[in-house]
């Protein structure tokens, strides 16, 4: 019987080939995979940042207007007023870049307070938000509105590469808080690099 030693030699490394071929497809399946899970950890850990970007300054409002009952639309504090007095902390940049206000979020875009009605309400704005953070942000931010009372979130594709904050209801004021108006639901943002997220957040007066 004879044996060919050249055709085993070239059945070896056949399946040595195959063999190398199929690590290679589980290493590229486990880095597809492993990139995606670090991608989505990374963006709902930035929304929840941006959530809570968006509670504290509520805090601050709501503080700043305990203390100061007789503000106006027209004397309502910006974000580097409210830093200044302590009602938000230091680590709230006051301006941006280029040195100007209002402040920018961690993505570089302005972040804005905008009072209404006698400083009965305000809305929240910030811009330049990655699309990925801002559909996750928006699902959170909805779960921490009080939608009864009327607090809306709504998201908005950003413009020719420049972020803008969505647009909210009027509101009303009766006793010792005041609310926005608005949907009870969520405008999500279409397509586009980034997109802007404005909340119309009640105050409740803690004095």
């Amino acid at each position: 019987m004879k044996i060919s030693f050249g055709r085993m030699a070239s059945r070896v490394r056949g399946i040595g080939l195959l063999e190398l071929m199929l690590t290679l497809a589980i290493l590229g399946v486990m880095l597809v995979v492993a990139v995606r899970y670090y991608g989505s950890a990374s963006n709902a850990q930035e929304a929840s940042a941006l959530v809570n970007d968006f509670t504290t300054i509520k805090a601050a409002v709501e503080n700043y207007l305990a203390d100061n009952p007789a503000t106006t639309s027209t004397s309502f504090p910006d974000l580097a007023k409210l830093v200044q007095q302590g009602y938000l902390p230091s680590s709230f940049s006051v301006t941006n870049k280029q040195g100007i206000q209002p402040a920018p979020n961690q993505w570089g875009g302005l972040v804005t307070v905008t009072a209404y009605q006698s400083g009965a309400m305000f809305k929240v704005a910030e811009a330049m938000i990655p699309m990925s953070v801002c559909k996750q942000a928006m699902g959170q931010l909805q779960s921490s509105l009080n939608h009864a009372l009327g607090e809306s979130a709504v998201a908005a594709p950003a413009k020719k590469g420049q972020g803008s904050g969505g647009a909210s209801g009027g509101g009303t004021s009766s006793g010792g808080t005041s609310s926005g108006g608005g949907g009870k639901g969520a405008t999500m943002p279409g397509s586009g690099a980034t997109c802007g997220v404005s909340s119309t957040i009640t105050v409740t007066y803690l004095s």
